[in-house]
């Protein structure tokens, strides 16, 4: 699996996560409206970063709307840098 994939992934998880208790909480476990805004915030937040690693593969410069261009790349654990 490539870097892209992974990190869409491993910043997914949390979210589906939390969407997850939120269903669960909106099934009788006393969700609030606080709650489901959080999970709402964090789902969109989500999609954006889907969105914007999607828009690199156009151009590295789409980078700059997550903060910096480029994509992350990422080395083995313990690997010295």
């Amino acid at each position: 699996m490539n870097d892209f994939p992974r990190s869409v992934i491993r910043t997914s998880v949390p979210a589906l996560v939390g969407a997850v208790v939120g269903w669960l909480a909106s099934r009788g476990f006393g969700v609030d409206d606080t709650i489901a805004q959080q999970a709402v915030t964090w789902l969109s937040g989500i999609a954006y970063y889907g969105l914007v690693r999607l828009a690199e593969r156009l151009g590295p410069r789409w980078g700059w709307l997550l903060g910096a261009p480029g994509a992350p790349t990422y080395t083995a654990a313990g690997a010295d840098h």
